[in-house]
This record gives C-alpha cells, sequence and structure tokens, in this order.
C-alpha cells in the first residue's frame, strides 16, 4: 500500500471518528429480562439503575402508587444506610394509603431515614398521579426523572413504560432556565414545608445542559383568566409550549397527532371537549380560540380486548388500563373512527401493555416533529377544563410531563430497540403508522365481564 493510499485511509477514520451521534431523550424502561428478547432491552432504564448508585445521599420519589419495600431494597447498600429518602403521594379524605405506607414505613430496616409527605387532595376525584424522582449525590449533582411507572414492580418490569432522565446536574453556579423555573414553581405548588426545602435546593442548580425539553405539569386549582397561573399548569401549558415549538417546523402540511395512553375519562361530547380544548393544545392554537381548528389527522392508540387477551398476564394484565363505563356507546361511537390497537412489535413491547403516555405530532414523512411524555391520561382531571363562559381553567388532579422536540428544525427520526442514531432521533414504544380497530374490534375496559377465554384459559369478571 502506498503512503498516499495510507493517508487516504487515515482521513477516513478520522472523518469516521467525527460523526455525532444522537441519543433519544426519551428511553423506554427496562422490562423483566424472561419476557422479552435480550435486543429489545437494548438502551433500556431500571429503577435499580437510578436508585442503585453507590453515591446516592438523597432521594423524592413522587407517585400514584407505591411499595417502600421494594425502593428501599434498590438503592445500593452502602447508600442504604444513610440515605435521607422521601416519599410525595395523594392522601384522601378516607387517608387509606398513608396509614398503610406508615404500617410499611414501621417494618422497614431503616425507617428513620424515610419520611413519608402526604398531600391532601382537593378533589373527590382528583389523584396525586405524577411519577417523578429528584436524586442527589455526594458530589453535589442532582438528577431528575419524569416518567410513568408507579413505584412498583409490577409497573417497572411488566407494563410497557417511558421514562426522561436528566444528566447529572451541578448545585451550584444556576441562572434562570424555563425548565427549572416551571419545575420549581410545580414543586412549591406543593405547599409543603419539606418540598419547600426542595424548592429551595434546586434554585442553585444549573440547568444548563437540559436542553430542548419542557416540563408540562398539571396542579389542582381553579385559574382565573388573566392571572398569573392560568397558562402555567395544563391544557393552557400544552398549547403555549406547543405553539412554540410548532413555529420552528419547516412542514406546514396538516400534521398528525398520536394520542396513546392508558385510561380514557369521561369525556363527554369530544365537541364538548376533546375537539375545542385538547385537540387544539395539541396543535397549538389556543382552546376555545375564535381562528378555525387546523385539519388533522387524530389516532388514539388504546388497546383492544384483544390486545390484553393475548398480553403477558391476559386479563390480568388489563387491571390498570380503564375505558369509562359507556352503558350507551356513545363515546366508544365517537372515538370509533380515530381508536387503533396496541401494535408494538417493532419496538419490542407488543406483549406488555401500555402504562405509558405519550402525544406524538409526525410530519408527513412520519417523522417525529415532537413528542410529549406525561402520567397525563386523556381525561378532563388530568389536563384540565377550559371554561370559555366562566373564563378558568379547572384542574382536579396533580400531573407530570415533558414536551421533546429536535435541537434544530430537522425533526427526530423514529427509533426501534435502541437508544442512539447519526441524527436526531426519538425512541418509540409503539410501531408507526398506527393500526386502526377493525369491525370486530372492542375496546378494552376493566369494568366490563369478558366471558371468552385468554390465552391462558381465564375468563374475566371486574373486582
Amino acid at each position: 500500500m502506498s503512503r498516499r493510499e495510507e493517508s487516504d485511509d487515515e482521513v477516513v477514520e478520522v472523518k469516521r471518528r467525527r460523526v455525532e451521534m444522537y441519543r433519544s431523550p426519551l428511553k423506554l424502561i427496562r422490562a423483566e429480562e424472561s419476557v422479552v428478547k435480550e435486543q429489545e432491552n437494548v438502551d433500556t432504564v431500571s429503577l435499580a439503575h437510578l436508585v442503585g448508585q453507590r453515591d446516592l445521599v438523597e432521594i423524592y420519589q413522587f407517585s400514584f402508587e407505591m411499595d417502600l419495600a421494594y425502593a428501599m431494597d434498590l438503592v445500593h447498600p452502602e447508600a442504604r444506610p444513610n440515605i435521607k429518602a422521601y416519599f410525595v403521594f395523594g392522601k384522601s379524605r378516607k387517608g387509606d394509603m398513608a396509614e398503610r405506607l406508615e404500617e410499611q414505613r414501621k417494618t422497614l430496616k431503616y425507617n428513620k431515614n424515610i419520611t413519608l409527605v402526604p398531600i391532601p387532595l382537593r378533589y373527590d376525584y382528583g389523584t396525586h398521579h405524577s411519577k417523578l424522582m429528584v436524586l442527589f449525590f455526594s458530589n453535589n449533582e442532582v438528577q431528575i426523572t419524569i416518567h410513568t411507572a408507579n413505584l412498583i414492580s409490577y409497573d417497572w418490569e411488566n407494563m410497557t413504560q417511558g421514562i426522561w432522565v436528566s444528566p447529572r446536574m451541578s448545585l451550584k453556579g444556576g441562572g434562570e432556565h424555563e425548565f427549572k423555573t416551571d419545575f420549581v414553581d410545580y414543586i412549591r405548588a406543593y405547599k409543603n414545608p419539606c418540598l419547600n426545602k426542595l424548592a429551595d435546593s434546586l434554585e442553585s442548580v444549573n440547568f444548563d445542559d437540559v436542553q430542548n425539553v419542557s416540563f408540562i405539569g398539571s396542579v389542582p386549582g381553579n385559574y382565573e383568566k388573566g392571572s398569573a397561573e392560568y397558562k402555567k399548569w395544563g391544557a393552557l401549558k400544552l398549547y403555549d409550549v406547543v405553539s412554540r415549538v410548532e413555529k420552528r417546523i419547516e412542514d406546514k402540511s396538516d400534521p398528525e397527532l398520536i394520542v396513546q395512553m392508558s385510561s380514557i375519562g369521561s369525556l363527554g361530547p369530544l365537541s364538548s371537549y376533546f375537539n375545542p380544548i385538547l385537540k387544539r393544545a395539541l396543535l397549538g392554537q389556543e382552546p376555545h380560540g375564535t381562528d378555525p381548528t387546523r385539519n388533522a389527522k387524530v389516532s388514539i392508540i388504546f388497546p383492544s380486548l384483544m390486545n390484553i387477551r393475548e398480553s403477558l398476564f391476559g386479563y390480568g394484565s388489563g387491571g390498570s388500563i380503564h375505558f369509562p363505563k359507556d352503558e350507551k356507546g356513545s363515546l366508544q361511537k365517537e372515538l370509533r373512527p380515530m381508536l387503533c390497537q396496541w401494535k408494538a412489535k417493532e419496538a419490542g413491547r407488543q406483549i406488555l401493555p401500555p402504562h405509558i403516555k405519550t402525544y406524538t405530532r409526525l410530519t408527513k414523512e412520519r417523522k417525529v416533529a415532537w413528542m410529549v411524555l406525561t402520567s397525563a391520561n386523556l381525561s378532563k382531571q388530568a389536563w384540565g377544563i377550559v371554561n370559555k363562559t366562566k373564563k378558568n381553567q379547572w384542574i382536579q388532579s396533580w400531573e407530570a410531563g415533558v414536551i421533546l422536540s429536535p435541537p434544530s428544525s430537522e425533526p427526530f427520526t423514529p427509533l426501534y430497540k435502541r437508544d442512539t442514531s447519526t441524527s436526531p432521533c426519538v425512541r418509540l414504544p409503539f410501531d408507526i403508522p398506527p393500526s386502526p380497530y377493525e369491525d370486530n374490534d372492542e375496546v378494552w375496559s376493566a369494568k366490563v365481564s369478558h366471558s371468552e377465554p385468554d390465552r391462558f384459559g381465564n375468563i374475566y369478571v371486574p373486582r
């Protein structure tokens, strides 16, 4: 080989090393190894990976359901004796969960390190539905995760779940930052002394490495139009962020929206809630605005009866997937043209029913313009009711989510079974294009009996 040929080879090698690699901002949560193939768990995240770090010194866990023993067992053995652990959950008027967790706390070895933070629920139909963590480390760094799994082993191992994980951030040198402002305001909205201290600590954190992501939370309350908090939470915050992200999108053709969730609430007629409020917010248009709603194809991915029947535990996998009582069939009839199967063969999650919640905007080339990962299902309680007459927004539940957008006007390339690419990318939990319900498909509902056996030969009777 000549020197020139050697030189050319060296140039090629240098160029190869200089290729920039992008990592998906959305990650899938690692499924139990006996359930999926090894290649389907590549680049996934487990709870043990997050809380099992040796230098973890303080942790805040926010969730709807909790198992303290499960959470503490995954903490690194060297960190466990001294870690300060705070568990934030909703306290109903009955107080059942608070009592149960206190009894469990007493049985744990390092129970003096555990602080329960019950949050009184303001509304009968509201919940504390947020799922997030704040992790502090011994080297003065902090990390935030926002995800969809409850703090129980079943959710983290046996359902399709998603997570956004921040980089480790320095506790020093923090300036102004949009995500920081919104997240700290969310923490302060709890109006809890313990969480106020957390917010104070976060005020000094340097969030500069958190880029192309915005926080979208829901905080229970009744917010008057014109007030500082009117557009800070829920559907109006979603509209505010999406409208700004949409301005960067070069593809001006009619958008395609994929709405995917694990539960659907009592929405009423689509003309009264979904279309004028949530759909418009997802299109970057103000809810109840006077401008014509943009044309858009909307697909709603929600498991069918057959999807659940053939899932990991058959009917046993459908307990946390809810469709409202619809005795007249009016809601199902209106949603029918938009309903799509849970199809996740490419994603390696077909057998795992979705507990993940995502709201995705596709371009005409079926690339991803932006994507929301959130705890918020398709419900009025989660996103809030924007009342045109009363000029207010009423939110009943606590929710936490993020909207992920590309670093430039170039959309995300959809990825499966991995998190890295040579172009901006996002890992999808479901296959695209969505697969519409067939004529004989039924919507799964945990409230309805099913006499046809599942894959294990079992029938289903609601509890």
